[in-house]
């Protein structure tokens, strides 16, 4: 009968054992799965602050680039963006002067565009106008910047967009920017649309968002849903 007691004891002891290495399982299991969550998030709030910086680097080789060709005696309506990620899109007369092309060595030297990255976009709006491809429209201002006179094109500023951004990177932009309350994304009245410009300004859109009003380089949500980053390169 004592060795029988002795046996039932230890099986108890057996199970106990058990329940507390299932307990720690479940403990350690619990602690990778959020470690593992949080180490997500550091990556994905890393590559958004990566991002937003190569776009705002990309913003300053251009107004470089357009700045040394206004040195070098190349008028506003001499500027040419064509390049062969474009087609003929922002081909004009002008352009057959290498010092006139912002992207030729022998003009503005600026590095060539790209299409920008599919994960740092609105992967939902893929095949939309000018989805991941730099423009350089001709008939867009910011109130605030330079003249402040909608409606007349002489006023247009000199720009450059891409979209449409992911929420996270066009708030870093923002908060990069010093947009007031850069968590909320401003909004701006309707789709902006636009042709490339071509040496001359067209009647077109005023980007008037309350926390965009004097900021030259921003990211906004047009009606379409579209988080459009924006920089101006020459305002007028």
């Amino acid at each position: 009968m004592t060795l029988s007691n002795d046996r039932a004891g230890e099986h108890g002891n057996v199970l106990f054992y058990i329940l507390i290495a299932v307990v720690a399982f479940a403990a350690l299991s619990f602690a990778v799965s959020q470690s593992s969550r949080e180490s997500a998030s550091t990556i994905n709030n890393e590559k958004a602050d990566l991002a937003a910086t190569e776009l705002l680097d990309y913003v300053t080789a251009l107004r470089s680039a357009v700045q040394n060709m206004a040195i070098q005696g190349v008028k506003q309506n001499q500027i040419c963006f064509d390049n062969v990620l474009f087609g003929a899109d922002y081909y004009y007369t002008a352009c057959d002067t290498a010092k006139n092309k912002v992207f030729s060595n022998n003009g503005g030297n600026a590095p060539a565009p790209r299409k920008v990255a599919n994960d740092i976009l609105q992967t939902s709006l893929a095949g939309s106008p000018n989805y991941a491809i730099w423009s350089f429209p001709n008939g867009i201002q910011v109130k605030a910047v330079g003249q402040d006179c909608a409606g007349n094109a002489a006023c247009n500023d000199l720009m450059a967009m891409v979209e449409p951004l992911s929420d996270t990177v066009c708030k870093n932009i923002n908060r990069k920017m010093g947009v007031s309350v850069p968590e909320t994304i401003p909004t701006n009245l309707t789709p902006i649309t636009s042709s490339p410009y071509k040496g001359s300004f067209t009647i077109g859109t005023e980007i008037t968002a309350a926390n965009l009003v004097g900021k030259r380089t921003g990211c906004f949500r047009n009606n379409d849903g579209h988080n459009v980053f924006y920089a101006v390169l020459i305002g007028n």
